[in-house]
């Protein structure tokens, strides 16, 4: 359909566009790690920026070429509660993070190209009635499981247990400060861009010369729990917000409905004494009338 529909789970012109642009950005991360093999050079993590604010370039390019009727957020469109909005969207977070750090390794990039090429044949399915929207989202979330767990398999085998922190501390951050502090996208990774550099520096994933002295080994994790703690309460702290707006709109539409049910009855009783008032007039006047012929007779 031109327009994505209510329960979202079809595939739309807007959806189809940014598909094949976050496909291509992680097939360009593949690259960039096959040219630097090639010929033995690098790292040259300065390209996986690049790759990630030319994906940012080309998914806003892509969206202002459809119709704005046509336009519609993939997860957050899409008709499911609040929980597994948050959790896809922060896999999501996950995933560019994973191409900004740059690990050297093909394996997690191909995973999110699996996961994009499975859940648009997953709304094909569902457009045809082969399965339910209830379907598609477990689907989905099965698709998105087996891409984060052979992602950790090659973070843990490229930086070790304390890089999978790293990961998870990293994609919390750019996480709340989208989703919580509604920052704009371009300044989120601006940020996150230069977080990275010192933040990989602090692992083994780059070589030993490289690595920041004095990191602790409990800071990623640490780190991590902390920023789980940190996006939790914001979470919270967002989704009772919107209960007391919702509230709010409640109550203000019951006001308004009693409002306009006041004025009806109002309205009513006043056209109501508007008629009988006229009524009784009539009814004098004729008495009136009756009594100056009873007399003239």
């Amino acid at each position: 359909p031109k327009v994505r529909i209510k329960e979202g789970s079809r595939i739309w012109p807007e959806f189809r566009l940014h598909s094949i642009v976050f496909a291509c950005r992680s097939l360009a991360c593949m690259m960039v790690v096959w040219v630097e093999e090639r010929f033995a050079t690098g790292p040259h993590y300065l390209a996986n920026v690049a790759i990630i604010f030319a994906t940012l370039l080309c998914a806003d390019y892509a969206s202002n070429s459809v119709d704005e009727k046509s336009r519609s957020n993939t997860i957050r469109g899409l008709e499911m509660g609040a929980l597994y909005k948050y959790s896809f969207s922060l896999l999501q977070f996950l995933g560019t993070t994973g191409c900004l750090v740059g690990l050297r390794a093909y394996a997690a990039q191909f995973a999110i190209v699996f996961i994009i090429q499975t859940y648009a044949f997953t709304l094909t399915l569902r457009r045809k009635n082969l399965v339910s929207h209830g379907a598609t989202i477990v689907i989905y979330a099965c698709q998105l499981f087996l891409g984060v767990t052979v992602a950790n398999l090659e973070v843990i085998t490229c930086g070790g247990v304390d890089a999978l922190f790293m990961f998870a501390a990293l994609a919390l951050v750019a996480g709340s400060l989208r989703m919580l502090l509604g920052l704009n996208k371009y300044l989120v990774w601006a940020i996150m861009s230069a977080l990275v550099q010192a933040a990989r520096r602090c692992t083994v994933i780059v070589a030993p010369e490289l690595r920041i002295v004095g990191w602790p080994a409990w800071g990623w994790p640490a780190a991590a729990a902390a920023m789980v703690a940190l996006f939790l309460s914001g979470v919270a702290s967002k989704e009772k917000g919107k209960a007391a707006a919702a509230q709010a709109a409640q109550a203000a539409c019951r006001m308004a409905c009693a409002t306009r049910a006041a004025h009806a009855e109002w309205s009513a009783r006043s056209a109501r004494e508007t008629r009988e008032t006229q009524e009784t007039r009539e009814t004098r006047a004729a008495s009136v009338w009756l009594s100056a012929g009873v007399k003239k007779a």
